[in-house]
């Protein structure tokens, strides 16, 4: 059975490997020693590491009574991890229809994975209505043995939107039209994210 390791580092502890392990000698490492020359994925990594971050929403309902409405809110979110230039842009999505801010921080969405590059392991995202986005991310350098990082990261949110809202002054029971619609629409915000939390998975 392979046991894995897992070390709740602060970020400065990464800098690298410098802390000691609970138990282990004093200027002990976690894992092994680091190269005298790390390579750029792993150098990144350890470094004031932060994420590239676009994220919109857009949300919209529809009446065609005026006591039956459907209505959904979506998501786009795109995320760039310096320490993987290879994956340039990671896309991520999702959709709600739970009334009436759709998106409520107590579901995590997993983005699609790129099958071309494995360095990215496992990507999700969780948004609160229009005020928060957290992120969740684990990739793999592979520069002098594997060394994979978790990291997770809050920020909040500042969208600007706009809110146009319709009534049919000529609506007509059973003729199929609108009754009244609403639509919401955020232009996209873009910000540098840094991790709250980042780990080393030995």
């Amino acid at each position: 059975m392979i046991h894995t390791k897992i070390y709740l580092l602060p970020i400065l502890a990464l800098l690298p490997y410098a802390a000691s392990a609970p138990g282990s000698p004093p200027g002990g490492h976690h894992g092994p020693p680091p190269p005298s020359c790390p390579g750029p994925c792993l150098a990144t990594s350890l470094s004031d590491f932060t994420w590239d971050l676009s994220i919109e929403y857009h949300a919209f309902w529809y009446f065609t009574t005026p006591a039956h409405q459907n209505s959904w809110g979506t998501v786009t979110l795109n995320l760039s991890n310096p320490a993987v230039p290879a994956v340039k842009t990671l896309a991520c999505g999702a959709s709600s229809d739970r009334l009436s801010d759709f998106f409520y921080g107590d579901q995590w969405y997993p983005c699609a994975s790129n099958p071309a590059s494995p360095a990215i392991l496992d990507t999700s995202f969780r948004f609160f209505s229009r005020s928060r986005v957290d992120v969740n991310q684990t990739w793999v350098c592979d520069e002098d043995g594997l060394v994979k990082f978790a990291a997770l990261a809050t920020a909040p949110l500042n969208m600007t939107c706009t809110d146009v809202s319709w009534t049919n002054p000529n609506w007509t029971y059973g003729t199929g039209e609108f009754y009244s619609t609403r639509d919401v629409k955020c232009a996209p915000v873009s910000l540098r994210l840094k991790p709250n939390e980042e780990r080393i998975l030995l």
